[in-house]
């Protein structure tokens, strides 16, 4: 999914090696923006990493506030004008310059499908109502409806030309051991701890999901989180000691890839299911059917525009 990383004044600008990782999964485009003399500077790219890293430095500075936006696509075309920031106010249009970085899937029509879910948004929702009332961006209320609006599954961070920053749906994000907020946690290795970051227990997929990033080189993470009796049961085996079987299934390779717990999930968003594989939407509807209920429910509601009992 994509990632949104934000810099606030008094925190260190963020080590590259965390774009270099979240570049794996959302190589379709980086933005970034911060706030200058009253207006947003904002820099994209849908270049390589290379040309990443060359605006990254250029615009790197400890007395900034900034934000850093790399795009996993899903709606609209790869190119420049479908990279994030966007522009939802304009100094000379509006009195304020206002930007907006999305992650997640909205559930909303598209008219041009050259143009991402977050353009629609943006220009069919947003600027219509701020561009007659700019100063509802600074009332509580009217942040915590786009929130319900777009669903816990999306954050919005949107910066003014003051450094006036509101982030949407903050809680469903993370911070990093540096303070910086992320709006997921799938991007582990460079942002935990480097004291801790073999051990810790991460999420994957952006939602609530123990994991852990070394699972080939920590197999004791493996025995105390996956319950690996009904495992050999389902191939039928009885283990007589359970490392030795775990142990002996993995070389076997019936297991190919780590498994991942689903039960203490609390909600699910579409961009979790796009890196998820057939066996892992599998086990998870299995394992925690009343989030896949949930979300199949409101797919459906935001279609008919109806709710059912």
């Amino acid at each position: 999914m994509c990632l949104i990383i934000y810099k606030d004044i008094d925190n260190p600008i963020p080590d590259f090696q965390l774009f270099e990782e979240a570049y794996t999964f959302n190589s379709d485009g980086f933005g970034l923006m911060f706030p200058h003399d009253g207006r947003i500077v904002h820099d994209k790219t849908i270049g390589n990493l290379d040309m990443i890293e060359s605006i990254f430095q250029a615009y790197s500075s400890d007395n900034l506030k900034m934000a850093y936006h790399l795009r996993f696509g899903t709606h609209g075309t790869i190119d420049n004008s479908n990279c994030h920031p966007f522009e939802i106010l304009s100094l000379e249009k509006d009195g304020k310059d206002l930007f907006l970085m999305h992650n997640g899937v909205l559930a909303i029509s598209q008219w041009d499908l050259s143009m991402s879910d977050t353009w629609h948004f943006v220009n069919d929702w947003l600027k219509p109502i701020l561009q007659d009332n700019p100063h509802l961006i600074n009332k509580k209320w009217f942040c915590d409806l786009i929130g319900y609006t777009i669903g816990y599954g999306n954050k919005f961070l949107l910066m003014d030309g003051e450094g006036n920053t509101y982030i949407i749906n903050e809680s469903a994000g993370t911070r990093s051991y540096l303070g910086h907020w992320l709006s997921n946690n799938l991007y582990t290795i460079s942002h935990d701890d480097p004291a801790t970051r073999q051990t810790a227990a991460h999420g994957r997929w952006g939602s609530k999901v123990g994991w852990s990033d070394y699972y080939d080189d920590n197999l004791d993470y493996y025995y105390n989180n996956y319950n690996y009796n009904n495992t050999l049961k389902d191939i039928g085996e009885t283990p007589e000691n359970g490392n030795t079987q775990t142990t002996d299934l993995i070389e076997s390779k019936s297991i190919i890839t780590p498994i991942t717990n689903y039960l203490d999930w609390e909600y699910l968003q579409t961009s979790d299911l796009y890196q998820m594989t057939r066996k892992e939407i599998l086990q998870l509807t299995w394992e925690n059917p009343e989030i896949v209920t949930d979300w199949i429910y409101d797919i459906v509601w935001n279609e008919t525009g109806e709710k059912h009992k």
